[in-house]
């Protein structure tokens, strides 16, 4: 229990950026990987790296998780440009926005390509056409690409409370 407790006030002690948490099974000194947290700071130190599986992006995205609380693992697509206020998740079939709960945090503009946990609500919304245009834009889409986007859409989109990049 003193390990989570110290896990826990490692979150909080490291909130300025991210919190760098190294998470170890109990009784053994095998590592697991070095997480950099990004939540709201008062968000990170309810931040678990343990206990909570993640799920595979196909199963998060099934009629049964949709409006419930879900951590799941993918790989980042794309992420927005501009300010990191946004990631597009793979895993190689399907796709899903994750943005960020209350705009509170934000995540490094250059993860695209990195396996990353994101834990938030799966939702289905409808996205506008200003809104898809301003998204291809964050993305760096080139102007001919931006107007080709027509009329709103619906989509699964996540609002992330946290999300947790492994170290290198």
């Amino acid at each position: 229990m003193r390990f989570y407790t110290a896990i826990l006030a490692a979150a909080v002690m490291f909130s300025v950026s991210g919190s760098r948490i190294q998470a170890l099974d109990e009784g053994t000194t095998q590592d697991r990987p070095l997480y950099v947290v990004y939540a709201k700071d008062e968000d990170k130190a309810h931040v678990q790296i343990d206990g909570i599986p993640a799920v595979s992006l196909e199963t998060a995205m099934q009629q049964n998780h949709l409006n419930k609380k879900v951590r799941v693992q993918a790989t980042v697509e794309d992420v927005c440009r501009v300010k990191g206020c946004w990631v597009v998740l793979t895993d190689g079939e399907r796709s899903i926005r994750v943005t960020f709960k209350d705009y509170g945090f934000f995540v490094p503009k250059d993860i695209a390509g990195k396996t990353i946990v994101a834990e938030g609500v799966i939702t289905e919304t409808v996205v506008s056409e200003a809104d898809a245009r301003h998204y291809a834009e964050d993305a760096g889409a080139s102007e001919e690409e931006i107007m080709k986007i027509v009329g709103d859409k619906k989509e699964l989109s996540m609002v992330a409370e946290a999300v947790l990049i492994p170290q290198s």
